[in-house]
């Protein structure tokens, strides 16, 4: 599996996946659990993506998934503290990196072509 592959498929487990999850499950009684699940999730996402032995074209995507695999982490720790608009705002910085990602490989995957 390339490395474009493997950050592909750690972005769908520990980004998509952990958000669907969470969305679908937490409620009133066990967001504290919920948001500990989910920081936990996506901290063991970010160790497994710095792990990984990228090119250096590959390397390129890389801050951009770590921003927003990190503000989301970020925003599960807000949660947790109670700090809730903090965690809005950091939310809204993962989507965004998470969109800088996605934009910037389809450019990469467009100019291929």
């Amino acid at each position: 599996m390339s490395g474009f592959e493997q950050l592909q498929a750690i972005n769908a487990k520990y980004f998509d996946g952990v958000g669907r999850e969470f969305d679908a499950t937490v409620n009133e009684t066990n967001m504290r659990e919920k948001c500990e699940w989910a920081k936990a999730q996506l901290e063991e996402g970010i160790e497994k993506m710095k792990a990984l032995e990228l090119t250096e074209i590959e390397r390129a995507d890389l801050p951009h998934l770590l921003r927003a695999f990190r503000a989301a982490r970020d925003a599960f720790q807000a949660h947790i503290k109670g700090r809730h608009i903090k965690a809005v705002r950091k939310m809204e910085q993962a989507k965004k990196h998470a969109l800088a990602y996605q934009e910037n490989l389809t450019a990469r995957i467009k100019s291929d072509l």
